[in-house]
């Protein structure tokens, strides 16, 4: 398996050149926990939004390369969001086949969303869902800055 980094400037410049689209709207952030909270509190911040949220949703697991953990991802951690009739950005780390963040938007929707909008810092090529703001799409399998040693 090919990997690739990613710095703490890639990460924040990418995530700084879409906050204009969201700064001052009242968006509600929504993370995918545990990686997808850390882009989300910087967007979060950036964006000057007074709502923050986490999901827990796993379909891997945490090792380079991951490994699925089965068909559906499932949800971790009893939801806490109040997302009802507002806007919201679902932030995760990473999306490989999109199931996660489709799951996750799912719920969102569910639970009254009126609206959510998906960023990842990394669509894979084998992401089958769309998204609506990704820093790059790649093959290769990414290690963020949070995960180094």
């Amino acid at each position: 398996m090919k990997f690739f980094y990613l710095s703490w400037e890639d990460i924040f410049n990418f995530l700084k050149s879409i906050s204009k689209f969201f700064l001052n709207k009242n968006f509600s952030v929504v993370g995918i926990a545990s990686s997808g909270l850390i882009p989300a509190a910087i967007l979060c911040k950036l964006i000057k939004c007074k709502r923050f949220y986490s999901i827990s949703l796993k379909l891997y697991t945490d090792d380079k390369p991951p490994k699925e953990l089965s068909n559906e991802p499932l949800l971790v951690a009893p939801l806490t969001l109040d997302v009802n009739n507002q806007d919201v950005i679902l932030v995760d780390d990473i999306a490989s086949t999109g199931r996660t963040i489709s799951k996750a938007r799912e719920i969102l929707l569910k639970m009254g969303a009126r609206r959510v909008i998906t960023v990842v810092i990394v669509k894979k090529k084998t992401c089958k869902e769309s998204i609506d703001y990704f820093y790059l799409e790649s093959e290769k399998c990414p290690v963020f800055p949070w995960e180094t040693k």
